[in-house]
């Protein structure tokens, strides 16, 4: 399963990916779906779901702003993970 962190703009996730592929994340930075895009304009980082919990630990101590995480569900929609 994936896993979206969204971020507001293009550069934002970009930078989020370059910070996370240097610790060792993989990553690809993607245009948000609809059901993870709030605003019709956010970007992403797409990853495996077991790096969520580091992902965002990296981007807060490199404080990089960063919006809602999403998972990909079974039916391949993707839903909000809880804080």
């Amino acid at each position: 399963m994936s896993a979206l962190i969204v971020f507001r703009t293009l550069m934002h996730a970009q930078r989020g990916a370059r910070a996370l592929s240097g610790e060792g994340v993989p990553v690809n930075v993607v245009k948000a779906p609809r059901d993870a895009d709030e605003n019709g304009c956010a970007y992403a980082v797409r990853m495996s779901e077991k790096h969520v919990d580091r992902a965002r630990l990296l981007l807060r101590e490199k404080d990089l702003p960063f919006g809602k995480i999403y998972h990909s569900g079974e039916d391949g929609r993707y839903r909000e993970i809880r804080p």
